[in-house]
């Protein structure tokens, strides 16, 4: 689809009927965002979500989607200790709630995650910008990459993440022009959140919608 210039679709779903109208309106990927943490159980951030709250929103939204790919959101405390850490959970997602690809936070420092979930045989997306898990690292929720220094640190990043075997990332909360260099930039798709239009797909949070 990137290389055809068609606009990837990219929804949010943590639930059966959710994830079932997702697919009925056909949608090409579903995420069980760690997002659901909010809009679902009630937390002020998604740093209180578990790895066994985001397999039984996984499980649910692939029971109502079980044709669309959907991926994975890795929590926080679920890959940042070890990368055996990274790939026992992400084998988790794979295996007991049946995702096509699994999501984590970071570039550069996660670069070695990345490397081995992909050795392990799972599809890993990167997610940049705006990283709500670490959002307290750099001054709470704001725009990423407005300055030459940023913008030039998420294109190392997306390149190590890239070369690391991630499969798309999702760059959130940065202005179009710099994140439309980072996508052209790059073979594989760099998908948006809040970043544009000049990237090759756009998600958006279901209960936005």
């Amino acid at each position: 689809m990137k290389a055809a210039g068609n606009p990837i679709t990219w929804i949010t779903a943590y639930d059966l009927p959710f994830a079932y109208v997702s697919e009925q309106a056909g949608i090409d990927m579903i995420l069980v965002g760690d997002s659901g943490g909010m809009v679902q159980l009630g937390h002020k951030t998604t740093n209180p979500v578990t790895m066994e709250e985001m397999i039984i929103l996984s499980a649910a939204a692939r029971r109502g989607a079980p044709n669309t790919f959907i991926v994975g959101d890795m929590p926080q405390g679920s890959y940042e200790i070890s990368d055996a850490d990274a790939v026992r959970n992400a084998l988790r997602f794979v295996k007991e709630a049946g995702c096509d690809a699994v999501k984590l936070e970071g570039g550069r420092r996660m670069a070695s995650r990345v490397r081995a979930i992909t050795d392990a045989g799972i599809l890993a997306v990167g997610h940049l910008g705006l990283t709500p898990q670490s959002a307290a690292s750099f001054g709470g929720y704001r725009v990423q990459g407005k300055t030459v220094e940023s913008f030039e640190a998420t294109m190392e990043d997306a390149l190590s993440l890239k070369d690391s075997g991630a499969v798309a990332i999702l760059l959130e909360a940065m202005p179009g022009e710099p994140a439309g260099q980072v996508a052209r930039a790059l073979s594989i798709p760099i998908l948006g959140i809040g970043a544009g239009n000049q990237v090759d797909g756009q998600l958006v949070i279901m209960h936005d919608v």
